[in-house]
C-alpha cells in the first residue's frame, strides 16, 4: 500500500503506476594538459523524477492534487515497494486526467524532487 502525507493530510492512491526516477552525477572531470584527466568524486544528487497515482474517484484525485499544489514537503511510502519510499517536493509540472481506458479510474501525475 502506498500512503502519502503532507502538512497533517494523507491521500492513499490504488496503486502508484508509470515511475521513473533518475539522479544526476556531480563528479568533477578536469582535463590535464599532456593528456589525461583529473577526477574529483561527489556523491549523485538526489532522486527526481515522475509517477503517477492511480485513484477510484474524482474527489480523490482531486484531493491529492490540491495536496501536491501546496507548498509542503511530502513524504511517500510503500509497504510493498520501501526503495520509493522518501520525502519530496513537487519539481515540475503536476497534472489530473481521467484515465483513457477505463473512463473511470483518476490519474495525477507528478513530477517531483527528493529533498
Amino acid at each position: 500500500m502506498t500512503t502519502i502525507t503532507a502538512a497533517g493530510a494523507t491521500t492513499i492512491p490504488l496503486l502508484v503506476d508509470g515511475w521513473t526516477e533518475s539522479a544526476e552525477g556531480r563528479n568533477i572531470i578536469n582535463p590535464i594538459m599532456g593528456g589525461g584527466v583529473d577526477v574529483t568524486l561527489q556523491p549523485a544528487s538526489k532522486r527526481n523524477g515522475t509517477f503517477t497515482l492511480v485513484y477510484p474517484d474524482e474527489a480523490s484525485a482531486v484531493a491529492a492534487f490540491q495536496m501536491h499544489r501546496q507548498a509542503v514537503v511530502l513524504t511517500l511510502s510503500d509497504s510493498d515497494r520501501p526503495s520509493v519510499g522518501m520525502s519530496y517536493v513537487l519539481a515540475g509540472s503536476l497534472s489530473r486526467s481521467l484515465d483513457d481506458e477505463s473512463r473511470d479510474f483518476w490519474l495525477v501525475t507528478v513530477e517531483y524532487q527528493e529533498v
